[in-house]
């Protein structure tokens, strides 16, 4: 393979590096300020923001927006076509269903008993 096609079939995300095997080029858009795990897998068409972490086992649904400062813990599962606004934190294990919208009035804070 040719250092150009190795370049290609690269993303530099943050400080990690990323082959996404399965996406295009075109059709995804994360900012270079983004943190992705490894083992986070996206479909296509996500638009990922600035400032935004994602952890380990994460899944990211087919067209899915994080705004800005979005924080999605680990092993969360984030439907197709969900958009989550800015300066949201997703706690570990959660599960958003499809063409959702989550803003900051949508989180409440959970305690366990």
């Amino acid at each position: 393979m040719n250092d150009k096609k190795k370049k290609e079939a690269s993303i530099r995300i943050g400080a990690l590096v990323k082959n996404p095997t399965s996406l295009k080029k075109a059709s995804y858009q994360i900012h270079p300020t983004a943190q992705i795990h490894v083992t986070a897998v996206m479909g296509r068409g996500v638009d990922i923001g600035e400032n935004c972490v994602i952890e380990e086992g994460v899944f990211l649904g087919e067209f899915a927006v994080l705004r800005d400062n979005v924080w999605i813990k680990k092993n969360s599962i984030i439907g197709s076509y969900t958009q989550i606004e800015q300066n949201v934190v997703i706690n570990e294990d959660s599960v958003i269903g499809h063409y959702s919208t989550i803003t900051m009035q949508d989180i409440t804070s959970c305690k366990d008993s």
